[in-house]
């Protein structure tokens, strides 16, 4: 008989005292004033390395790994709560993903992120725009085109090319509706068009 993964994180205390807020910039605000908080204020604190966290009773709890725990159940042994966008801040449910450890590293090793592009794209360091996604088994990345220099991408149409692809792959593993999906231009600035006409398709 298998054994069942376990919570890491305290779920039970968050649900009694937390609700999930896209639009607190941790993912959380307080639903009860008997954690000493006002309630619905923001709950949580950022890093020195940019990831919210929270107090809950005498434990200090990584809000990411809280929110994913919450909504998903536990985490399996041996998987990582990921951000596919590469910003430790952004815990938006559609930006979370499980992968190794291996494919964690591999994926965060990118520190050459650009915050304006889509969830699963970042530019590394010498200006290549990647564009990858895991399948859904937390062990491997699908990168659905290659990589290429944004000097080099005049008409920006592989970037196009990239957007497209992976957001049809992300349609296919989660679904039209699904949180990915809503927020897969989440990066882009405010002022940004999407549609056909700029290429957004």
């Amino acid at each position: 008989m298998t054994a069942q993964p376990q919570y890491t994180t305290p779920v039970a205390f968050a649900l009694e005292h937390l609700f999930i807020d896209p639009m607190s910039p941790s993912g959380f605000s307080w639903k009860t004033s008997g954690t000493g908080r006002r309630a619905d204020l923001r709950a949580g604190r950022r890093d020195t390395h940019g990831y919210w966290q929270v107090w809950l009773g005498s434990k200090l709890v990584s809000c990411h790994r809280l929110i994913w725990e919450m909504v998903n159940g536990p985490i399996p042994a041996g998987l990582l709560v990921n951000h596919i966008d590469l910003n430790p801040a952004n815990n938006l449910i559609g930006n979370l993903e499980l992968l190794s450890g291996a494919l964690n590293s591999r994926h965060t090793g990118k520190r050459g992120r650009k915050t304006f592009l889509p969830v699963g794209m970042s530019v590394s360091a010498v200006g290549r725009v990647i564009g990858c996604y895991s399948p859904g088994d937390g062990l491997s990345q699908v990168y659905p085109c290659k990589s290429f220099s944004l000097l080099k991408d005049h008409s920006s149409e592989r970037l196009n090319a990239m957007t497209a692809a992976l957001l049809k792959a992300f349609i296919k593993r989660d679904g039209e509706g699904s949180p990915t999906v809503a927020s897969f231009y989440c990066a882009l600035p405010d002022e940004a068009v999407f549609g056909p006409a700029e290429g957004w398709v």
